[in-house]
């Protein structure tokens, strides 16, 4: 299986390589291709390695990558990179890692040098690991792999965080300032509470006189038209 999809790559690489295949003045190699960092501590819980390709002036394409990793280490999974749109796909073995990154069909024909995938593992174990890229199609003219001291431990900033010193991605603050607001609004509301209650009851004691004026008007007019008929 694992043979039919290296032909099955090779050939859609070669198929895409003539597709975009420029006079002699372009090559197939790719530039480079590193993991970040390249040293660094592999925890108990999990690490995260960045896989970064450079396909210098060259299109980038597809990239197939196989990784070897010794010591106490365990592969967990894997997020693929933006430019990955079109396939991604990560197999682990016995102390290996093949990566798999197709560009979409519909993707501009420019260079890239960047992410093309997260990597996650985990210790299980002390000691010392070591990662080295055993191949990779089209070749990569410098491969930088890495060292990494294993430890027992956590890692001390949570997967998809930013530390323990860091503030969590809440609204507390938005929260916050809505209830100052609805606060002030309820002290202003009891500072000028007497001033509103006063205009309140003037207002309402000149409504009444201007109603006890009217009747006493309608009296006096039929009063008046009564001793008229008499």
């Amino acid at each position: 299986m694992n043979c039919l999809r290296r032909k099955c790559f090779s050939l859609i690489l070669s198929l895409s390589l003539l597709l975009t295949l420029v006079p002699s003045s372009v090559s197939a190699d790719y530039t480079s291709i590193a993991l970040s960092p390249a040293t660094g501590t592999i925890y108990a819980d999990y690490t995260a390695l960045s896989l970064v390709v450079n396909s210098g002036t060259d299109e980038f394409t597809a990239v197939d990558v196989n990784i070897s990793f010794t010591g106490a280490v365990e592969y967990m999974s894997a997020t693929a990179g933006s430019i990955c749109g079109g396939s991604f796909e990560a197999e682990a073995g016995t102390g290996t890692l093949s990566v798999l990154c197709f560009k979409p069909i519909t993707g501009s024909p420019d260079p890239y040098n960047g992410v093309i995938a997260t990597l996650y593992f985990r210790s299980t174990g002390t000691g010392a690991s070591t990662f080295t890229f055993s191949s990779t199609d089209p070749n990569i003219l410098t491969k930088t792999g890495g060292t990494y001291t294993l430890s027992t431990a956590n890692n001390p900033v949570p997967r998809g965080g930013t530390g323990s010193g860091s503030l969590p991605e809440s609204g507390i603050f938005d929260d916050t300032r809505g209830i100052i607001g609805i606060g002030a609004f309820f002290m202003l509301f009891g500072i000028f509470f007497n001033q509103i209650n006063n205009v309140a009851v003037s207002f309402l004691g000149s409504i009444k006189e201007i109603q006890s004026r009217r009747r006493e008007d309608k009296v006096n007019r039929r009063r008046g038209k009564l001793e008229k008929k008499f």
